[in-house]
């Protein structure tokens, strides 16, 4: 893994990409809390007599709190999910699925979100998760098929919808990175009073720094059965040939 950096350019373009959808998600937003329903998967979903739906609905209707969950950093998402009602991560639940219609069906999966101009402007070239495969997004002409990496949800649009286009939450990826055998849809948090890293212990990338990992390397294990029990480490400003060896007892 290597680290997306936050910069100003960064903050920049989260702000564009909120300004690039977020009438798409107002105008949903304020069609549910008119009261009307919408159809998903052949189910009427409506916030009516469902007050947690219309309560949250109410507090993104205006626009600088629906900016604030677009271009918010990793540490202020954490933030917002620990204090979501818990109906928001469950996928049974109507607050969860209006979210996943906002967020996803007229957010995420619209034409609303051009993910090639967000490849594009991203500027990441390399899958941060593995640091080895080159990614892209090239739609498809007629001369050619569409070729493109993946953006992975870090926090997975399933169970976290309302963060479907958040932008610090969109990590271009290799398809490698993002299948079902490894990252793909799998939760990284542990709770959402914890939503930093844990059972899969993935780190956002743009949060990740080299400190977070150490290696701990136990001679003794090695040399335990060797009839020495002398180690001798050189340092770079030591000579091999002046003798003059660092004694370690092991």
């Amino acid at each position: 893994m290597y680290q997306l950096k936050i910069t100003k350019n960064t903050d920049a373009l989260a702000l564009q990409h909120f300004n690039n959808v977020k009438g798409r998600l107002l105008d949903d937003i304020n069609y549910f809390l008119s009261g009307k329903n919408r159809i998903m998967n052949k189910e009427k979903i409506s916030i009516l007599r469902d007050k947690p739906s219309e309560d949250l609905l109410r507090y993104l209707s205006k626009e600088e709190n629906l900016k604030e969950l677009i271009v918010s950093h990793p540490d202020k998402l954490r933030c917002i999910i620990s204090k979501l009602h818990s109906d928001a991560f469950d996928s049974s639940k109507i607050l969860n699925r209006i979210l996943y219609h906002i967020f996803i069906v007229f957010g995420y999966n619209d034409k609303c979100f051009n993910k090639d101009d967000f490849y594009r402007q991203s500027q990441v070239g390399t899958c941060p998760y593995c640091n080895m495969v080159d990614i892209h997004y090239t739609p498809a002409t007629a001369f050619s098929k569409t070729e493109k990496g993946e953006l992975d949800h870090f926090y997975p649009k399933e169970k976290y919808p309302m963060l479907g286009l958040s932008f610090y939450n969109l990590i271009p990826s290799c398809p490698s990175c993002n299948d079902f055998q490894h990252k793909n849809n799998w939760d990284v948090t542990s709770d959402k009073e914890d939503a930093s890293l844990t059972p899969m212990k993935i780190i956002n990338p743009y949060e990740y720094q080299d400190s977070h990992f150490f290696f701990d390397y136990n001679l003794k294990s090695h040399w335990e059965n060797a009839e020495n029990g002398d180690v001798y480490i050189l340092g770079t400003d030591i000579q091999a040939d002046t003798k003059d060896k660092i004694n370690c007892r092991l």
